[in-house]
């Protein structure tokens, strides 16, 4: 999609959504937000949801926005390596260490090789290679449907299949219908792994996923202790204080296992050479963390959006530092 175009949509999408909680007005808002864009360098999308519609200038200029993404990706990523990240089988080859579960890819498994994973798994996760943000993924039954059929309307599909991840008591209590995941978003610069910023993803109800772009929600974490020190967002920049279908208070909630969130990021940011920084999804499981999947250009909104705090200091601290 054209660039101008693609801004224009997600301008209309979420001034819509303004338009529920405050009553601002179309053009001067639109007018507004272009001013932004050239001074701060901000998307459409980054304008609403860091409420730059109601921020002055020495506020928003805490926060991470487009232009300065850009310019941090290209210097810190080999973009040669990108295709490990954005193919899922091949991402999943090159972190098996991290993984910790069993997955089969119909395009390449034989019908032997399914039967047994369906054996081993009478319940499994499906994903769409070619879908990101949560679209596509579903859970299976075994008992539902004949073996064969189910496999070939898999393999038709072109599905990744994935032994399902058993989380933490605790995460599970968030929202047991979804695997509740962690965004830690690290930096590998000169020999060495920052922690820039968390966030924390829940799903709402029974979907099987956590994206907010998927009816999910989204919380700031404290990134030393894995506390949650926010309330949660969802896509229609609603807040809550506690989750809609569990009750379960977000700020304040201690994600368990935090120091084996952080030893697990710590070794996968330094798999692959030349990748400079990774937005990595975390599962947390009753003894350990497990690497859901990595971004290559992981983006900068679950982390400042939902606590309204930018991390633009600490992102310039770690790239330009000597940190």
């Amino acid at each position: 999609m054209n660039p101008i175009k693609h801004q224009l949509n997600d301008f209309n999408e979420h001034f819509a959504i303004l338009k529920k909680h405050e009553d601002y007005k179309r053009i001067p808002t639109f007018c507004d937000y272009a001013v932004n864009a050239v001074i701060y360098g901000s998307s459409a999308v980054e304008y609403f949801k860091y409420e730059f519609y109601d921020k002055k200038g020495h506020a928003k200029r805490r926060f991470v926005c487009h232009t300065l993404k850009r310019k941090f990706f290209k210097d810190v990523q080999d973009y040669s390596k990108r295709h490990i990240f954005d193919n899922k089988v091949e991402f999943l080859q090159v972190f098996k260490d991290y993984i910790g579960r069993e997955w089969l890819d119909t395009a390449t498994c034989s019908f032997d090789e399914f039967k047994g994973f369906c054996a081993r798994n009478q319940m499994f996760i499906a994903k769409p290679k070619n879908l990101s943000w949560g679209r596509g993924v579903h859970k299976e039954f075994v008992k539902d449907e004949d073996l064969n059929a189910m496999f070939e309307r898999l393999k038709a599909a072109d599905a990744l299949i994935e032994e399902p991840i058993q989380q933490h008591n605790l995460m599970a209590s968030v929202n047991p219908g979804s695997v509740n995941t962690c965004r830690v978003a690290t930096i590998f610069r000169n020999g060495k792994v920052h922690i820039l910023a968390v966030g924390m993803r829940c799903g709402n109800g029974d979907g099987g996923v956590d994206n907010v772009i998927s009816g999910g929600m989204a919380v700031q974490v404290q990134k030393d202790e894995g506390i949650v020190v926010s309330d949660a967002v969802d896509r229609e920049h609603n807040k809550h204080y506690k989750h809609p279908s569990t009750g379960t208070v977000f700020h304040g909630f201690k994600i368990p296992n935090w120091d084996k969130v952080l030893a697990l990021v710590e070794e996968a940011a330094r798999v692959v050479p030349g990748v400079g920084y990774t937005g990595w999804d975390v599962a947390v499981r009753e003894n350990d963390a497990v690497l859901i999947e990595g971004n290559f250009e992981g983006m900068f909104d679950i982390l400042q959006y939902p606590g309204n705090k930018g991390i633009k200091n600490d992102l310039l601290r770690l790239w330009k530092g000597n940190d």
